[in-house]
């Protein structure tokens, strides 16, 4: 909520509203999901490897928003290939106003270690022992119209993921079934990164993904 309704989340943070009877609930239900994730915050720190996805988890093939395609793209900006996701040696040049063929991409991203509340909404039939109440899942990357692939108890599995966790759910159900455990401050915004093809043969990397235009077929 805070980053799109910030006046809101100042009012809920003033005195004023603290000390209503409201204020006074959340401060309470606060509190408990305050010490349930220091409790598994000390059973993340628990976990051995073998249970969790790398800190550094690539999605391959990944394109990661409803209705993202690869394929004929517009050159919205001059950008600069390289020759794999993360190198800065430079194979070739896109120009504004050109086309390129977006061939395929990878989705780099550190994941999202929730607490399960209560089960979120599946695609298709999850079954109860997958994503069970006060385990452990970490959130990867998004595979669009609100879902999101997600690392439990050692497969990758599809749930709704959009708006359906957050720091504190009030209220657990679909649409708040996880709570984050790590602070915000250790978190990293997932990285796209693209493998284009130019009309002359060059293929190469890039990550400046908002200097393609028709990424989008909703568009």
């Amino acid at each position: 909520m805070g980053e799109d309704f910030p006046e809101i989340v100042k009012f809920i943070e003033s005195k004023e509203f603290g000390a209503s009877p409201l204020g006074l609930k959340m401060r309470r239900l606060e509190n408990i999901s305050d010490e349930r994730r220091i409790k598994f915050q000390e059973a993340l720190s628990r976990m051995p490897a073998s249970e969790k996805p790398p800190d550094n988890y690539i999605a391959k093939g990944a394109c990661p928003f409803e209705c993202c395609r690869y394929g004929n793209w517009t050159v919205l900006e001059d950008t600069d290939l390289v020759s794999s996701p993360g190198s800065s040696r430079v194979v070739g040049r896109t120009r504004k106003g050109s086309r390129a063929f977006g061939l395929t991409g990878e989705v780099h991203l550190r994941p999202e270690p929730v607490v399960v509340l209560t089960a979120p909404e599946p695609d298709g039939v999850l079954t109860a022992d997958e994503l069970p109440k006060n385990s452990i899942a970490f959130i990867l990357d998004n595979v669009g119209e609100g879902y999101g692939h997600v690392y439990t108890r050692g497969k990758v599995i599809v749930v709704q993921t959009h708006l359906s966790y957050a720091k504190y759910c009030y209220r657990p159900s679909e649409s708040c079934w996880g709570e984050t455990l790590l602070p915000s401050k250790e978190r990293k915004e997932a990285i796209w990164w693209v493998k284009v093809r130019l009309p002359d043969g060059i293929v190469g990397w890039t990550d400046k993904t908002n200097n393609f235009g028709d990424k989008d077929g909703c568009a």
